[in-house]
């Protein structure tokens, strides 16, 4: 199993994340992007084939799961599951995600410590009355 068991969780999103912690008192800030991308380390050596992340609120009831197959990179030897349409949908707040991992035959991780965010989608109005200058 190499240590398919030792999951070092990262959550580092590829979008534009404020602040530096993952906690619940330093969650990650997270934007209204389509890119949002959950990428963690891989420090498997057997082909990861499934990803599966459950979010929680803080009361740590679930609000959501779901699996999907990640984009692996065996050179930088990172996963990433794209989050953007499983989490569009909820509510702007604070929450808590822990994924798993399976290899090619079956093998599974178990739940990484948990990883904060605070989602924070807002659709903004566009920019009116711009006018080019010349000075």
């Amino acid at each position: 199993m190499n240590h398919v068991l030792r999951v070092l969780f990262l959550c580092v999103f590829s979008v534009l994340v404020f602040g530096a912690g993952a906690t619940q008192d330093d969650p990650f800030i997270v934007p209204k992007r389509d890119s949002l991308t959950l990428t963690w380390d891989n420090v498997n050596t057997m082909p990861i084939v499934l990803g599966t992340l459950k979010i929680l609120n803080p009361a740590d009831v679930e609000v959501l799961e779901f699996s999907a197959v990640p984009a692996c990179d065996a050179v930088a030897k990172t996963c990433s599951l794209l989050l953007y349409e499983h989490v569009k949908d909820l509510p702007n707040g604070l929450y808590q995600c822990v994924l798993r991992v399976e290899d090619n035959i079956g093998n599974q991780s178990p739940w990484s410590a948990p990883c904060w965010f605070d989602k924070q989608f807002r659709d903004l109005a566009p920019p009116g009355g711009c006018i080019l200058t010349w000075r």
